[in-house]
C-alpha cells in the first residue's frame, strides 16, 4: 500500500479522539542536561550492534537546546568488531551511531503514542521509531517509522506472527515532503482492534487485524539511528556527522473502564 499525500505541519494536542478523556501517561522534552535514565538507556537493549553497519556508542547520544539528538559518524568505534552477521548478511562496523530504548524503564499495552522528529539528511542512513516486547521474543514489533530510502518515504510496519521462522506483516508506505528538512510528528494509535499510523496529526495508514493486533503486548520505545543494511552504504559524498533530532516523545492512553 502507497499513499501519496501533502500533509501540513501541525502538531496535534492530544490523541485522536475514541470518546473518552486521554490521560497523558508518559512524556519527555528533553529539556535537562543529559538524558533521564529514569526513562531511558543507552544503546540497544541486546547490545550494541543489530542488521546495520554502525556500532552504538553512548557518546553518539546527547541533549541540545531541549532536543534529543542522536548523532553518526563515518569512523570505527575501536571496541567495535570487525563485523557482525545478522540472518547470514555481513555488515562492516565502519560507523559509530546513537540509540536509545525504554525496555526496564517503561512498557505499556494500549494507547497513542507520538514524537517530533527531524531525520538524518544522509542517505544511507536508517532513522528508525518502533516498539517491541518488554518480555522479549519476536515478533511482535510495532514500526512507527522507518525511513531507509528517500527522505520522503516512511515505513510504517506492524509484524506478528508465532516466532521468527513463522512471521507476518501489515504495513505500507507513505510519501510525504522531505522529512529531513523540518520537524514532523510520527504517531501510532493502538487498542485491542488496530493499529494505525500517523503523520502530523492525521492516518496514514492502519490495520484492524484483531487477532494480529492481539499479539502485541507490553511494548518498550526504541529510537535508532542506523547506518547502512536496509538502507545500503551511503553514496560518496555523504555529510557525516549528520543527526536524528527529537524535540519531544508523548504516550496518552485512556481511563481503563
Amino acid at each position: 500500500m502507497a499513499l501519496a499525500l501533502s500533509l501540513p505541519c501541525v502538531s496535534i494536542a492530544a490523541p485522536p479522539d475514541q470518546g473518552a478523556a486521554w490521560h497523558l501517561v508518559f512524556s519527555d522534552d528533553f529539556n535537562g542536561k543529559a538524558l533521564d535514565r529514569t526513562k531511558w538507556d543507552y544503546n540497544y537493549p541486546w547490545g550494541r550492534v543489530l542488521n546495520h553497519c554502525a556500532y552504538l556508542d553512548e557518546s553518539m547520544v546527547s541533549l541540545r537546546h531541549g532536543r534529543l539528538v542522536l548523532t553518526a559518524v563515518h569512523q570505527r568505534h575501536p571496541d567495535a568488531p570487525p563485523e557482525v552477521v545478522h540472518d547470514s548478511n555481513h555488515y562492516r562496523l565502519d560507523y559509530t551511531a546513537g540509540a536509545v530504548h525504554t525496555k526496564g524503564r517503561f512498557h505499556f499495552t494500549y494507547g497513542y503514542i507520538e514524537a517530533r522528529m527531524k531525520m538524518p539528511a544522509a542517505l544511507g542512513t536508517w532513522p528508525a521509531f518502533w516498539m517491541l516486547r518488554e518480555a522479549g521474543g519476536w515478533p511482535p514489533e510495532i514500526d512507527i517509522l522507518e525511513i531507509p530510502h528517500a527522505r520522503n518515504l516512511l515505513y510504517l510496519t506492524y509484524h506478528y506472527g508465532k516466532d521468527s521462522q513463522d512471521h507476518h506483516t501489515h504495513g505500507g508506505t507513505f510519501t510525504g515532503p522531505d522529512f529531513s528538512q523540518a520537524f514532523h510528528d510520527f504517531g501510532c494509535l493502538w487498542t485491542p482492534e488496530l493499529i494505525a499510523f500517523y503523520v502530523d496529526g492525521q492516518e496514514v495508514y492502519r490495520t484492524d487485524d484483531k487477532a494480529a493486533v492481539s499479539e502485541a503486548q507490553d511494548m518498550y520505545l526504541l529510537i535508532n539511528h542506523a547506518v547502512g543494511g536496509w538502507a545500503g552504504l551511503p553514496p560518496p559524498g555523504s555529510v557525516f556527522p549528520n543527526s536524528l533530532e527529537v524535540e519531544w516523545v508523548r504516550l496518552w492512553q485512556l481511563p481503563v473502564k
